[in-house]
C-alpha cells in the first residue's frame, strides 16, 4: 500500500544521499591530494630547475608562478612544462608535426 511505497521513497532517498556523500568525500579527498602536490612543487622541482637549460627553466618558473585557484591545473601545467623542457613532450601542429607554439 501507501505506507510501503513511502518508505521505499524513503530508502532510495536516504541511498542517493548517501552516495552524493561519498562522491562528495572523494571529491575533497582529491582536492586536498592535489593541494598537497601543489604545495610541494617548488621542493620537488628545486633540484630538476638547476639541471635544465635557461630557456627550459624559464618555461617552468613561469608555470609555477601561474595564478591560479585550482591547484591540479597548476601542478598539471608545471609538470607539462617539466616534460616540454626535457623534450619528452613537444607541441604539434594539426598533422602531427612538431612545431612552435603560437605567438599570443
Amino acid at each position: 500500500g501507501g505506507c510501503e511505497a513511502a518508505a521505499r521513497g524513503k530508502a532510495a532517498r536516504t541511498e542517493e544521499k548517501s552516495e552524493e556523500g561519498v562522491r562528495l568525500a572523494e571529491s575533497r579527498k582529491g582536492w586536498k591530494q592535489w593541494k598537497q602536490k601543489r604545495e610541494e612543487l617548488g621542493a620537488e622541482y628545486a633540484d630538476r630547475l638547476r639541471a635544465l637549460p635557461t630557456e627550459g627553466r624559464r618555461g617552468v618558473e613561469d608555470a609555477m608562478a601561474l595564478k591560479t585557484a585550482s591547484h591540479k591545473h597548476k601542478v598539471m601545467h608545471v609538470t607539462l612544462q617539466y616534460l616540454m623542457a626535457l623534450g619528452i613532450v613537444v607541441h604539434c601542429d594539426t598533422e602531427g608535426a612538431p612545431c612552435a607554439f603560437p605567438a599570443v
